[in-house]
């Protein structure tokens, strides 16, 4: 599977925990033992200690090249023409279409039904003529 490493180096273990330890210290001391330091020392590096605050900006920046044109992309272009336009516009269309058609077949129903027998009758003759100029 995976090779065994032949040498473990002891010294860069020992250097990562006493970072490590030292960092915890450092917190201790500036955080517990003395809070005003912190913000002595906070005041002291003025923007350095602004820009490491705000992690290098990374996340305004992230925003500002990446999610605010992906968002103002979506609401223009996805929500507007895609959804509003395309897919609103054709449901919005076919209920239309049915609507109209609803209309009009609406008053050729009186609920007579000789007025329906001659309406039979007419799309008979209608289909036998059709019928008869196709042959």
């Amino acid at each position: 599977m995976f090779p065994l490493a032949e040498h473990e180096d002891v010294s860069l273990m020992a250097i990562s925990v006493a970072a490590g330890l030292i960092g915890i210290g450092i917190a201790y001391f500036l955080y517990v033992l003395r809070p005003g330091v912190a913000d002595s020392v906070s005041a002291a590096l003025g923007g350095l200690y602004k820009l490491v605050y705000n992690k290098y900006f990374v996340d305004e920046l992230y925003d500002a090249a990446v999610v605010q044109p992906t968002v103002a992309g979506s609401r223009e272009l996805l929500w507007k023409v895609v959804d509003v336009a395309g897919i609103d516009g054709m449901v919005n269309g076919i209920a239309r279409l049915a609507r109209s058609l609803g209309g009009g077949l609406k008053l050729i129903q009186s609920g007579n039904i000789r007025s329906y027998a001659t309406w039979v009758v007419c799309g008979s003759i209608l289909l036998i003529v059709t019928i008869g100029f196709m042959a």
